[in-house]
């Protein structure tokens, strides 16, 4: 019989409040018959182990796991789950649980235009490759964690995103950085499937190549659906970041160097100071002329917003592409640094 005590005291948090009842274990972990020798005790099985599946999902924040993965993660002592395949076979039955291979071929139309937008790479390398035909080593999704996730990280984006500018073009790094502690990196991508099959998201590129989500505007009817004028709008939003950045950092560098100066003065070498002083100048022109600058995105960026609606932005757009890259050219900015 195994150990209570050890077993009490390293049990994980998504395990069941019986596990540590050995009777009650013991029968849980036992080679399961076939239904027909017992259907009372195979229906409690069963309904044991799909709870507890969905609960160790919902701990560890992932919708894919692996049937070795659960055999490791549910072992008790030295009793292994016997029923876990069964219990498998079940879920996949009743479509609760799919194949990862599967899913991917489901959406096969998506992931072939999400590759062919997203250039020069595929963002879903994840996804596709070869797959095990290994029914232990297979990855499995598990279709009830992956919509609680797509349903969090809704949540997520509406609690955290909508009282910003332009809340509905949201950055794919930004928002799976953000999220990762209510979804599993390895997910994340997965859960962006199912928002885009559900019409609460829509996934696009920037002409930076970046990876660009556009959520749905509660406000319109239909999927969320990408343009010209989101990428415009996070390419505008990325730059006026990257300015914001370098423009703390000189003015960082600015009230270093006037501390220096006046260190220098109190050892009373005025003229390093005075040398010290024309950088500090130097640093404040700058961090003026990319205030300027800021001022002047920000106000394309406003005509934007203004114009999302209407369906002559071509003018803007323009006007958009050509800021920004003077912008970047001026300040030696690029999408990689600020």
């Amino acid at each position: 019989m195994a150990d209570r005590s050890r077993i009490t005291a390293s049990r994980p948090a998504y395990l069941p409040d019986n596990w540590d009842n050995d009777v009650e274990m013991s029968g849980l972990m036992s080679y399961l018959k076939a239904r027909y020798v017992n259907p009372t005790n195979y229906d409690r099985v069963v309904s044991f182990w799909k709870s507890t599946i969905l609960d160790y999902c919902r701990h560890q924040k992932r919708c894919v796991f692996t049937q070795e993965e659960l055999k490791i993660k549910f072992k008790r002592g030295s009793q292994l789950p016997s029923p876990l395949p069964t219990v498998i076979s079940e879920l996949k039955s009743e479509g609760l649980v799919v194949l990862r291979s599967d899913f991917e071929k489901d959406n096969q139309s998506w992931l072939q235009w999400g590759a062919n937008l997203i250039s020069p790479s595929s963002w879903l390398q994840g996804l596709v490759g070869s797959t095990s035909n290994n029914p232990n080593t297979s990855q499995l999704i598990h279709i009830t964690a992956l919509k609680e996730l797509a349903k969090e990280l809704l949540r997520y984006y509406r609690n955290n995103y909508e009282m910003v500018d332009c809340p509905d073009i949201v950055g794919y790094n930004e928002l799976q950085e953000n999220a990762s502690h209510i979804i599993d990196r390895d997910c994340f991508e997965l859960v962006i499937i199912e928002l885009v099959n559900m019409g609460e998201v829509s996934v696009g590129s920037s002409k930076d190549g970046d990876k660009v989500l556009k959520f749905k505007d509660q406000r319109t009817k239909g999927p969320a659906r990408f343009s010209e004028n989101d990428a415009a709008m996070h390419d505008l939003k990325q730059t006026m970041a990257r300015l914001d950045t370098a423009i703390m950092k000189a003015e960082k560098r600015e009230q270093m160097l006037k501390l220096e100066a006046k260190a220098a003065m109190n050892r009373g070498d005025k003229k390093g100071a005075l040398n010290i002083m024309k950088k500090v100048a130097l640093i404040r022109k700058e961090v003026q002329d990319k205030e300027v600058q800021y001022q002047r995105l920000h106000s394309v960026f406003q005509q934007l917003t203004d114009s999302k609606h209407k369906k002559d932005m071509i003018d803007v757009l323009k006007t958009c592409s050509v800021t920004v890259k003077e912008t970047l050219n001026r300040h030696g900015l690029t999408p990689e640094k600020g």
